[in-house]
């Protein structure tokens, strides 16, 4: 490789690439639990219905890892499980000029929440997981 330091290679140990599939657990089994889990007496899997755009492109039938536990960040904005007049919905919800927006994907989607708004934060999604190769 052009640019590329002769002694890297040796300084590197002769690898490349990424580590060891399950280096971290040698000597133990991986267990999701640990990696997704921060809070077990308020995490929920739920299943995704739709799809969205919402962080980052939800398909239906992943797995929205939810904790209950945590406040949504208002300033950056956070994937939330909202109910909205007693329905279960995935929306982004943040904070502009002192008014609560929800967004449930695509362009002017944003709806304000005031104070006759029926809703609550049902619990911050932390994690989605779903499926590369669907065969």
């Amino acid at each position: 490789m052009k640019g590329t330091d002769p002694d890297l290679r040796e300084r590197q140990g002769g690898r490349t690439g990424f580590s060891s599939a399950g280096e971290d657990f040698r000597g133990r089994r991986l267990d999701l639990n640990d990696l997704l889990v921060r809070r077990p007496a308020s995490t929920f899997f739920l299943r995704a219905e739709e799809e969205t755009e919402l962080g980052g492109g939800i398909w239906a039938g992943d797995i929205l890892v939810t904790d209950r536990a945590l406040d949504p960040d208002l300033v950056g904005g956070s994937l939330v499980v909202a109910v909205v007049q007693g329905e279960m919905l995935l929306r982004l919800v943040y904070r502009r000029r002192g008014r609560l927006w929800l967004v449930s994907g695509g362009a002017g989607s944003a709806v304000e929440v005031t104070e006759e708004s029926d809703f609550q934060v049902w619990g911050v999604v932390i994690y989605v997981l779903h499926p590369v190769d669907t065969r």
